[in-house]
């Protein structure tokens, strides 16, 4: 499927299986509704399903293969899966072609709005609140000022953050980078990474 809307759609009917059809806390992030929001491109339609407890991770599991196949006869394949997580709540994810079906403990993510607040840039902060508008509560769409998440810069993820930020820079020239230019990242072993 090369059409984003064609793949919007798709991925917004596997979330409304997942919310509606099965109960879960389930909600499209992301690069989605970046492109949604200022245009752009990305091969990413990330779900998000936030769930209580290793007993819900299991049966998300299953219902990928029980519920969402049948419906939409899409087969997500696990790529990482651990019932403990790792300290930003991450869990596990499932991938078909381009939808990309994440699981975060509700233990450390409490709803998508949080989830989305510790997201890398401002660029891709973007959710949708309870009407279904679009919101990033940290992103000036007439200034078009990028900036890093603050939450970020202790995590260590330097070199990811300098790819990301190399490829978005590259899909959005027209705004506004002067913040992250006037800032140098540091790594502790491989020193200036970005500057």
């Amino acid at each position: 499927m090369n059409d984003f809307n064609e793949q919007l759609k798709r991925a917004e009917l596997v979330t409304g299986i997942l919310a509606e059809g099965a109960g879960y806390t389930a909600q499209l992030v992301g690069g989605a509704l970046r492109v949604q929001a200022i245009g752009g491109t990305t091969n990413d339609f990330d779900i998000a399903v936030i769930v209580e407890d290793s007993d819900e991770l299991d049966a998300l599991h299953r219902d990928l293969t029980q519920i969402v196949l049948p419906k939409m006869g899409l087969q997500f394949h696990v790529q990482h899966y651990s019932e403990y997580g790792d300290n930003e709540g991450f869990l596990a994810d499932w991938r078909f072609e381009d939808i990309n079906i994440i699981a975060y403990a509700g233990w450390v993510i409490t709803d998508h709005t949080e989830l989305v607040n510790k997201f890398d840039l401002n660029i891709n902060q973007w959710y949708k609140n309870d009407e279904g508008d679009l919101v990033n509560d940290h992103f000036n769409k007439e200034t078009g000022l990028v900036q890093i998440n603050p939450y970020r810069d202790g995590l260590g993820h330097i070199v990811r953050l300098k790819d990301r930020i190399e490829r978005f820079r590259g899909i959005y020239p027209f705004l506004d980078w002067s913040d992250i230019d006037s800032r140098k990242i540091e790594h502790p072993i491989y020193g200036v990474m970005y500057e």
